[in-house]
């Protein structure tokens, strides 16, 4: 449902006012910057230190300089993990010194995860981007149990917008746009009355094949809807191991702290980050300092995050190469190469530049091509 830009100010600024915590949920199509109209009028109502940004994209906390007022966090930043009822838990806490003997030194821990709602409980104001992003189970806790006032905010054009295409969406755009992102919004037959002439935002069509050896992927990143194609690229990538200079994408659930500056003392102002689901990272240096060997596991493997600039000790394990579970526990991530990825994995992040290979067997769908234009810079679709 499209709504004015103006119907969505009015409805914020009477939620401001009055004497109600019900969650106000908001559709935003890329361009719209509806986020920023609502950051501009909430300062307005409330101090810029009450009022806490959670971002469902990782890569815009590593974009921007760390908020003195701390309160703009990642969610993932932001969850706290209690260890789940489960058969090996039960034997594992009973006798923690046998169970690691009978299984290889490596207990399995399953934790539920859970929002941090006493700390964000301490704001006035709670908005939250890229909710589309967020899993739902997260999302329907901060409705249920937040009781300062809540904006979510997601869009529902994208591969993930399907669960939330009847909210209340804001289209129209006020600024200047991006030739690419203009394009986007044209997909859905959005006009924008702003297009900047010079930009370095554009879309290119190469009429060449597809690489076939990791060596080209090193430093780009691909992304495709040739689902054979992703299979033997990510194969010949496994077979590799993991190699300084290229990135890895995490796949598993499970959620993972790491600090930024292990060295430091300091606990106040000690800094760490966040590996969670579809966390994009460029492996940097192998734990010794030296080149990186061929593994397929490193516990010491130096990365950094997309879009930060510090490095952090990461421990990794390519999927599918440990089958026994005894052999890996909590600590470590799986991860899948991540200069390669699928749509769904894309849509996570934000890039400079993207390459996309074209399936002859699969069209794209409107969410798809969308997708690929409101998540990057410049767009090279390559046609084989």
């Amino acid at each position: 449902m499209v709504i004015d830009l103006h119907v969505a100010l009015q409805s914020i600024e009477s939620y401001f006012t009055e004497d109600t915590n019900d969650t106000i949920t908001l559709g935003q199509m890329v361009g719209s910057q509806l986020f920023k109209h609502i950051f501009d009028l909430s300062l307005g109502y409330f101090d810029f230190p009450d009022i806490l940004l959670i971002e469902g994209c990782q890569d815009y906390i590593g974009m921007s300089e760390p908020s003195p007022s701390n309160n703009h966090y990642y969610y993932g930043d932001l969850l706290t993990k209690t260890p789940k009822e489960s058969l090996f838990n039960k034997e594992y806490f009973e006798n923690p010194f046998e169970f690691k003997i009978l299984n290889k030194g490596n207990p399995i821990n399953e934790y539920k995860y859970s929002m941090n709602i006493q700390f964000i409980n301490r704001f006035k104001l709670v908005i939250v981007c890229d909710a589309h992003l967020i899993p739902p189970e997260f999302i329907s806790e901060l409705k249920r149990r937040v009781s300062s006032k809540l904006i979510m905010l997601a869009d529902p054009f994208t591969v993930y917008g399907k669960a939330i295409i009847d909210i209340p969406t804001v289209v129209h755009s006020s600024c200047e746009c991006d030739p690419l992102t203009a394009m986007a919004r044209d997909i859905y037959g959005v006009e924008t009355d702003y297009i900047k002439k010079m930009s370095s935002k554009m879309l290119d069509v190469m009429h060449i094949s597809a690489p076939q050896t990791t060596q080209k992927f090193q430093g780009h990143y691909y992304v495709t809807n040739d689902k054979p194609y992703y299979d033997l690229m990510v194969d010949k990538f496994k077979k590799m191991g993991l190699r300084k200079g290229y990135s890895v994408i995490v796949t598993d659930k499970n959620y993972i702290t790491c600090d930024l500056d292990p060295l430091s003392k300091d606990e106040i102002n000690k800094e760490y980050i966040t590996m969670g689901p579809y966390s994009l990272m460029e492996i940097v240096i192998g734990g010794s300092g030296r080149r990186m060997p061929t593994l397929t596991s490193n516990p010491s493997c130096s990365c950094r995050m997309n879009h930060f600039k510090k490095t952090f000790r990461a421990p990794i394990d390519l999927e599918g190469v440990l089958d026994n579970p005894f052999d890996r526990d909590d600590r470590f991530k799986n991860v899948l190469p991540g200069n390669l990825l699928t749509i769904e994995q894309a849509a996570h992040h934000r890039f400079d530049k993207l390459i996309f290979i074209q399936s002859e067997y699969h069209k794209l769908s409107k969410q798809e091509m969308y997708t690929l234009m409101s998540v990057t810079e410049h767009l090279t679709i390559l046609e084989g």
